[in-house]
């Protein structure tokens, strides 16, 4: 299935709420449509509006969806929302039992730019191992971390 290119925006400002990542860090990791596509894939485009059209408090299904996403922005990995495998219908998002388009099931690692470009490698103020070139010898250092209590380094 391709993304819907009519949710996109939406889903770029949802997820910028939920990562406190921008919508413009979020469109530079060039994964933004490579995730929709992901999510609508996995839980359906019905379900992927209800939560961007949601106001207010998340009801616990689209909370553990609302969980998946972020994961999905930090690691680079599809994680299927906690309580839809064989307990799906007793609570959590309802399984589409759709794999992507290579046959995986969840989890899975959308792509191998979606690993490299991960915000958790920000985040940490770091490059992820051997993806890519972060300059000779800085794996030595520890990463800085922005307004970490007692100084930056830990």
């Amino acid at each position: 299935m391709t993304a819907d290119h009519e949710l996109l925006q939406p889903f770029l400002r949802f997820s910028a709420s939920v990562t406190a990542f921008s919508e413009f860090d979020l469109l530079g990791t060039g994964q933004a449509e490579a995730f929709l596509e992901t999510v609508q894939d996995q839980v359906g485009k019905e379900t992927l509006r209800g939560l961007l059209d949601a106001c207010g408090p998340l009801g616990e299904d689209l909370g553990l969806l609302a969980k998946s996403i972020i994961k999905l922005w930090y690691a680079g990995i599809w994680y299927e929302p906690e309580g839809t495998g064989a307990d799906a219908g007793q609570r959590g998002v309802p399984r589409q039992r759709r794999p992507d388009q290579d046959g995986r099931e969840a989890p899975f690692v959308v792509s191998s730019a979606a690993y490299a470009e991960g915000l958790l490698w920000r985040a940490i103020g770091a490059h992820p191992s051997g993806a890519k070139a972060p300059g000779y010898g800085s794996w030595a250092l520890p990463p800085t971390i922005e307004d970490y209590p007692g100084g930056g380094t830990q």
